[in-house]
């Protein structure tokens, strides 16, 4: 029976960079910079002269909108070369240009170009270090290009290179209050405490998440939201509970529930708070108290174990997996007590078929739990069921 700790929270990588924070970023779109005189009317040709000069502001961002629409059905490749094109012949605004590349490396992530990607970041902070600029919309661009920059880092495993960056940012940050960047800002803090335990500095990880969590409340518009509230509760008790100090885990994950659990549309980073408590109640042999928090968040998440939830797109992924792979820890629970037909009626609350091509995880998870099955029905002498629902595993793992 495991503890519930598998699923990853916020101070899980993404294979290149980018949190699972949902972070509002203040990113300054061309569409919102002023313009002096008449605009450019020639949309950029890619055939054009270099010795033409740059770009002026006004084709610029007719050219970033082709790109950003070219980006969005899928042609990245071409976007790409929007780009390319746009920072070959020059832009004549310092804002427009750190936008061109900061939407470049974007371009360069989204096709699995991550060390291009890097570069494009190096190119653009040596050419708009935020540490030499005031605060405003270049600043702003860069202090974003900064973050993007070292979550890419943390995403290629480069924990070191990318604690410093986001330390950069907390740096500056105590120069320039920028109010458009708080959003930014408090990922960066909860990035930063990510990386320490990352390192091997738990302790260190544990004050940078409590520093989140006991900031002040009502100090102007500058204090963590909820979701970042959310996000240092669940980490820090994540990290606590690695640590063997399961006790502390626990109460983390009560008081973070406690305050932020009372609605019943909860978000997917409470669901795993909840199953992450469940697993460690069980751990610590408290399997009624266990049971209990398990069956509050199937409760809870009860639409996910619905036949309207076999339909992709109604549900969102993260907090269908967390809900799903709960119902498997408590299935595996009631089997480990003996508590064979609670187990069974759990494990077949799992959806077991599923319209359109089901990720593959979901369709691991819904072959464990059929294999369970049939393990606890060939216990009680039921063999035919046992096949059955060992046959329907064999067939959901096979290749589409």
């Amino acid at each position: 029976m495991g503890t519930g700790q598998g699923h990853r929270s916020g101070r899980g990588h993404q294979k290149h960079g980018g949190g699972c924070l949902e972070r509002r970023h203040a990113r300054i779109r061309l569409a919102s910079l002023g313009t002096t005189g008449r605009e450019e009317r020639t949309v950029i040709g890619f055939g054009r002269d270099r010795a033409a000069g740059p770009v002026r502001l006004g084709a610029t961002r007719r050219a970033m909108a082709r790109a950003e629409r070219l980006r969005a059905r899928g042609h990245q490749d071409q976007a790409l070369t929007v780009l390319e094109e746009l920072l070959a012949h020059g832009v004549d605004n310092p804002v427009a240009d750190a936008l061109v590349r900061l939407d470049r490396a974007a371009v360069l992530l989204e096709l699995d170009r991550p060390e291009q990607a890097l570069t494009g970041f190096d190119e653009l902070l040596a050419r708009h270090d935020p540490g030499s600029l005031e605060p405003g919309e270049l600043y702003i661009v860069a202090f974003s290009a900064g973050f993007e920059r070292a979550e890419l880092l943390a995403g290629l495993g480069q924990f070191s290179e990318a604690l410093a960056g986001f330390a950069r940012l907390i740096e500056l940050d105590t120069r320039h209050h920028v109010g458009a960047l708080v959003d930014v800002l408090w990922a960066a803090k909860l990035r930063h405490a990510a990386m320490l335990g990352a390192l091997g500095h738990p302790d260190q990880a544990l004050t940078a998440y409590r520093e989140v969590l006991e900031h002040p409340r009502g100090v102007f518009d500058r204090g963590p939201e909820p979701e970042h509230l959310i996000l240092a509760g669940l980490d820090a008790a994540t990290l606590l509970a690695e640590l063997g100090r399961p006790r502390q885990a626990l109460e983390t994950y009560d008081q973070l529930l406690a305050e932020h659990g009372g609605d019943r549309a909860e978000n997917w980073q409470l669901a795993l708070a909840r199953m992450r408590r469940g697993g460690l109640l069980a751990a610590l042999g408290r399997t009624a108290e266990a049971v209990t928090g398990y069956q509050e968040l199937l409760t809870r998440h009860d639409d996910v174990l619905t036949p309207r939830a076999r339909h992709p797109g109604l549900i969102d992924s993260q907090r269908r997996q967390v809900v799903l792979e709960t119902a498997l820890a408590l299935g595996d629970l009631f089997a480990e007590h003996d508590r064979v037909e609670e187990a069974l009626a759990t494990y077949a609350t799992i959806p077991n078929s599923h319209a359109g091509a089901p990720a593959d995880w979901l369709r691991e998870l819904a072959a464990t739990a059929l294999r369970r099955s049939s393990d606890l029905l060939e216990g009680l002498g039921r063999h035919r069921d046992a096949l059955d629902a060992l046959d329907r595993a064999d067939k959901l793992l096979l290749p589409s």
